[in-house]
């Protein structure tokens, strides 16, 4: 007879709940300081190649550490699919964050991931007669 281990919910929440225990855990100062940290990444280009280079949360990264932690290949579908919808989510916030300068990056992460919990709320839509949605890319 194998004991499971105790869950704290689906992946999602527990990636949410990680995220949010690693930034209370850090202590006032390296908490600022990593907040400064993430604003240069975002906003000086060289920084983000650097971090990109890095792994950090690439979908390859993502989707290893998923892999490692659950005894899953990182080169499967649905394990490429849910690190792509992570490093995803972190594109979103960056971008939300540039939109509202002063917004919390870890808040916009954390609510971005919340809302995914339920889905992504758009992907129903229906598309324009005809069949053709107008992107500008």
């Amino acid at each position: 007879m194998s004991v499971m281990a105790p869950t704290v919910g689906p992946l999602l929440v527990g990636l949410r709940l990680a995220l949010r225990t690693a930034f209370a855990r850090l202590e006032p100062e390296k908490r600022a300081l990593e907040k400064v940290r993430m604003e240069l990444v975002r906003t000086v280009p060289e920084l983000a190649a650097a971090v990109r280079e890095r792994g950090g949360m690439s979908v390859d990264a993502v989707a290893t550490a998923i892999g490692e932690g659950f005894g899953l290949d990182p080169g499967s579908l649905d394990v490429q699919l849910f690190a792509g919808v992570v490093a995803g989510a972190r594109l979103a916030a960056r971008s939300l964050v540039a939109r509202e300068p002063g917004r919390d990056y870890v808040d916009t992460l954390d609510a971005v991931l919340e809302r995914l919990e339920g889905g992504i709320p758009i992907a129903d839509l229906p598309l324009p007669a005809g069949g053709r949605a107008k992107f500008r890319g």
